[in-house]
């Protein structure tokens, strides 16, 4: 589109829709939705963005031209600032523009987002909310504004006889906190992402029957209850179909997946006998817990699933395990006991054939590590700034694999920053480990 488009001056954006495509600037109907004027919330986590589309509400009064060959753009999430392009520009028989950017390189979008569109006359500054965007799985998603319920904030989501409630926020004071089941005569469904961030006066929570997702999804409740310190129990009603608990700490239906530790939990806890895995950050900054025993029963244990548990001293693995989580996708750590600062012993018993990369990073109390012959594949910096571990025991292997990561112009080595005694280093390099120049 060549031709200048016209915007108004002292212009206030009253509701901004926004979407982005996969691949291009993909066609707005000319018709768009009229949102309600009080259609504004935050945004949600965008994952590089090709581009973004705003629909734009104006007022009726002042004109001023907007020459989409000379306009700039910034956009502001609560961290950075980033320049898109305008490629298009067109108002709508609604009396509304259309504004589509594009990023000047990959980026996310998080947060709340200011926008500032500016060409030689002209300058906006506004808030901007989510209405619709297209997600990389092909899926369009609709952005819900957040309303009050008691101490709640919610979004009512789908449409027609397929509408449920998700909490989306808590205001009140702590304390024991009661889920409601029912908002607006509609069933509460989910509790989102960050609803209680970094809440620390929540003490106990009860959750209703008809709740059957948490934070990012089944598996991935502690999305909701990051940060919540004060948090010691998680009680589950029966009837729910898809949750149950057992002593305060949150499961699948079937207690074969463990899900979720309060982070206030503390002293000693036996993880029961049905558990099979222990999920994505089930213990993590469970900092008060100073014991766990896990059971013969269970077979992998998740990324993150025991970070930062500063208060464990000591952990065995049974051989029942195949997986200790870890992994540098991103170039970020997330080793199953990454940051257990105080742990001094750790035991992997025959049988665990597989330790993530840096599963063990800074466990800066561990002073010696026995490797079965079980274990084939041991990842990048699997115990890499355990600044006391000194003293390594393994045997070689035929076929073991020792995956010194090389990111970029980074390189993972497995004991990076360990003051390996000359003996340990020795057994290393009989054992097949890739050392180079002196490195581990």
């Amino acid at each position: 589109m060549n031709k200048k488009q016209k915007l108004f001056p002292g212009f206030t954006v009253i509701v901004i829709t926004v979407i982005f495509t996969m691949a291009g600037c993909a066609s707005m109907s000319s018709e768009p939705a009229e949102f309600p004027s009080d259609f504004i919330g935050t945004w949600e986590r965008i994952d590089r963005p090709k581009s973004i589309k705003l629909l734009v509400f104006t007022p009726s009064q002042g004109e001023s031209v907007y020459n989409r060959d000379t306009i700039k753009s910034t956009m502001k999430d609560s961290t950075e600032s980033y320049y898109w392009f305008l490629s298009d520009i067109y108002r709508n028989r609604a009396g509304s523009y259309e504004l589509t950017l594009i990023p000047s390189y990959n980026t996310n979008l998080s947060g709340m987002i200011e926008i500032k569109l500016i060409d030689d006359n002209f300058e906006i500054n506004s808030k901007v909310g989510i209405a619709e965007y297209h997600d990389w799985s092909g899926t369009w998603r609709r952005y819900y504004p957040d309303k009050a319920f008691g101490d709640f904030t919610y979004k009512i989501v789908g449409s027609n006889a397929a509408k449920t409630v998700i909490i989306s926020g808590y205001t009140g004071e702590g304390g024991a906190v009661q889920i409601p089941s029912v908002i607006e005569d509609l069933p509460v469904t989910a509790i989102g992402k960050d609803a209680f961030d970094k809440n620390i006066k929540l003490t106990s929570l009860t959750i209703p029957a008809s709740v059957i997702m948490m934070g990012n999804s089944v598996d991935e409740a502690e999305d909701a209850f990051d940060g919540t310190t004060g948090l010691t129990n998680i009680t589950v009603d029966e009837a729910n179909s898809v949750y149950s608990s057992l002593d305060g700490v949150l499961f699948n239906k079937a207690k074969t997946r463990l899900l979720l530790c309060p982070q206030g939990k503390s002293g000693s806890y036996t993880i029961p006998s049905s558990v099979t895995d222990i999920v994505y950050a089930a213990f993590e900054d469970c900092a008060r817990l100073t014991s766990v025993t896990i059971p013969d029963s269970v077979t992998s244990i998740g990324e993150i699933a025991f970070k930062k548990c500063t208060g464990l001293t000591s952990i065995t693995i049974p051989g029942s395990v195949k997986t200790i989580g870890g992994s540098l996708r991103d170039e970020l750590i997330r080793g199953a006991f990454t940051e257990c600062t105080g742990l001094r012993t750790v035991t992997i018993s025959e049988g665990v054939t597989s330790i993530g990369g840096s599963a063990f990073t800074d466990c800066q109390s561990l002073t010696s590590i026995s490797i079965p012959d079980s274990v084939t594949y041991i990842g990048g910096m699997a115990f890499g700034g355990c600044t006391r571990l000194t003293s390594v025991t393994v045997s070689p292997v035929n076929g073991r694999k020792w995956d010194v990561e090389v990111i970029g112009r980074n390189v993972y080595w497995i004991f990076i920053g360990c003051p390996l005694n000359d003996a340990s280093k020795k057994v290393l390099m009989n054992a097949g480990y890739p050392t180079q120049q002196g490195r581990f």
